[in-house]
């Protein structure tokens, strides 16, 4: 048997809040993400599965600083099962995405639901940079 490694892709959205929490020296954030499945249900809608993600130190500081809940995200991790007991004494199990890498995923759609106008930079092969609007410039995260 060749040698198989536990990894896992995923796009989609933060469905709920980040919350963040100090481990020692490393911050620890948390949140779930969206991910939509690839058939309809009876009703003709897709339904989506909610993965929760676990990411550590500058990958959790640069998650809690650039994203929020209605984010479109891609994640790369792995899958890390676990277990404890709850305070009514009963074994709870635990799957989790422990995120190894974000990126960002464009999105035509704001978060309140507007659709944003699709524009394209225009370049100007003797320049060194793209010109674009002030609207577009309004929404770059810095």
């Amino acid at each position: 048997m060749t040698n198989m490694k536990n990894s896992v892709r995923l796009l989609g959205r933060i469905s709920k809040e980040i919350s963040t929490s100090q481990n020692g020296d490393n911050l620890v954030a948390r949140t779930n993400i969206a991910v939509q499945r690839n058939f309809k249900n009876k009703d003709g809608n897709y339904d989506a599965d909610f993965i929760p993600i676990v990411v550590f130190g500058n990958q959790a500081k640069f998650l809690d600083e650039h994203f929020s809940k209605g984010d479109i995200i891609f994640v790369e991790g792995n899958i890390r099962t676990g277990s404890y007991t709850n305070k009514d004494g009963q074994k709870v199990y635990t799957t989790d995405v422990f995120v190894d890498q974000i990126d960002f995923v464009p999105s035509s759609v704001k978060k309140d639901g507007e659709q944003k106008a699709e524009k394209k930079a225009k370049v100007d092969p003797d320049e060194d940079f793209m010109s674009i609007s002030e609207e577009e410039a309004s929404d770059l995260p810095w």
